[in-house]
C-alpha cells in the first residue's frame, strides 16, 4: 500500500423489493370478502451521485526515471562513467578523446568501485548535473537540477574501478555521467480532483511556485513535468495535488485558477509534479497551493 492508493470500503444493501412488506394473497376469495385495496408501498429511491473519476496512475516510468530532481548544488556522487569499451570505434585522434555518446547496450568502464560503494549486479541511475535553480521571485538559489540520462548495471567491481553495461538511455549519455543508487519509486495512483470552481476559496495550506519545467518555461500544458519549491518538509508527498494559480493583474480581484498538478516524487523542499488538469496555460513562476 502506497500514498495515493485508493481503498474500497464495501457494505451490504437491501433492495426496495426485499424491504417491502408482503401483501396477503386474495386469490380464491369471494368478491365481497376481499379486503379493500391498499396503496402500494412507495419504494425509497436513493439519489445517485455523479460517479467520481476512477483512480489512474499519475505518471509513467519515464516521468520518474528520465527527468530528474533539484538537489544540493554540491551533492557528492564519486562514481562516474570514464570511457567506452569499444575504444577503436569511438576514439578520435584529432582531439585525443572519446567524443561519442553512450546508448543502451554499450559496455562502459567506470571510475569508482567497491571503495566508493559500488556493488556488482546493482543498477544505478546515470545523472548529469545541470544549472542552478533559483526562486522565480527572490532569485535565491534553491539547488541544482540533476538530470536522469539513463541507467547502468555494474557487471564487476574492483576497489577503484568497475565495468558495466548501459541498460536504459533517456537521452545522450556522455563520459563523466555520475552514478546514483537507483531507488524503487512507486507510481502514485489516485483520482484526479476537479479544478476548484469559480467561487471556491483558497485552501490556506502551504503554497509555493513552479520553479522549473522539462522543456518550455511558458506554455505548459497537460502531461508536462514541472518542479516546485515544496517538498516533504512542507507536508507534500507523492500522490498529493496542488492547485496552480496566478495573481490577477487588477488590484483587489481574486486569483486566477489555472489547473492541477500531481506530485510524483518529493525531496526535502522540492518536488516533481505532472500537469493533470488545466483551464489555462501555465508557466514557470506561477504559484501552487496544496489542496
Amino acid at each position: 500500500i502506497y500514498p495515493g492508493d485508493v481503498i474500497l470500503v464495501a457494505g451490504e444493501a437491501q433492495s426496495a423489493e426485499a424491504a417491502a412488506p408482503t401483501q396477503p394473497s386474495t386469490l380464491g376469495t369471494a368478491p365481497a370478502q376481499r379486503a379493500a385495496p391498499t396503496a402500494a408501498p412507495t419504494p425509497i429511491v436513493a439519489e445517485r451521485a455523479t460517479p467520481a473519476s476512477a483512480p489512474v496512475p499519475l505518471a509513467i516510468d519515464s516521468d520518474i526515471y528520465c527527468y530528474g530532481y533539484i538537489g544540493d548544488p554540491n551533492e557528492a556522487m564519486p562514481n562516474s562513467l570514464s570511457s567506452f569499451e569499444d575504444l577503436e570505434m569511438r576514439y578520435h585522434p584529432h582531439v585525443k578523446l572519446q567524443t561519442d555518446h553512450a546508448a543502451q547496450g554499450d559496455l562502459m568502464f567506470i571510475a569508482g568501485g567497491t571503495s566508493t560503494g559500488l556493488v556488482a549486479g546493482d543498477t544505478y541511475l546515470l545523472v548529469e548535473p545541470g544549472e542552478l535553480i533559483r526562486h522565480p521571485k527572490t532569485q535565491d538559489v534553491l539547488g541544482r537540477h540533476y538530470a536522469y540520462v539513463g541507467q547502468v548495471k555494474v557487471l564487476c567491481a574492483e576497489e577503484t574501478r568497475s565495468r558495466g553495461i548501459v541498460t536504459q538511455s533517456c537521452r545522450e549519455i556522455t563520459n563523466g555521467a555520475r552514478l546514483k543508487p537507483l531507488p524503487q519509486i512507486p507510481i502514485p495512483i489516485a483520482r484526479v480532483p476537479e479544478i476548484p470552481a469559480f467561487c471556491d476559496p483558497a485552501s490556506g495550506k502551504p503554497s509555493g511556485y513552479i520553479v522549473t519545467s522539462r522543456g518550455w518555461e511558458s506554455g505548459l500544458g497537460l502531461n508536462d513535468l514541472v518542479q516546485v519549491n515544496l517538498g516533504r518538509d512542507d507536508q507534500v508527498q507523492p500522490g498529493d495535488f496542488l492547485t496552480v494559480f496566478r495573481d490577477s493583474l487588477l488590484a483587489g480581484q481574486p486569483r486566477l485558477v489555472l489547473g492541477e498538478i500531481a506530485v510524483l516524487t518529493a525531496e526535502a523542499h522540492t518536488a516533481t509534479a505532472r500537469v493533470v488538469a488545466m483551464r489555462r496555460i501555465m508557466k514557470v513562476g506561477d504559484m501552487v497551493e496544496v489542496r
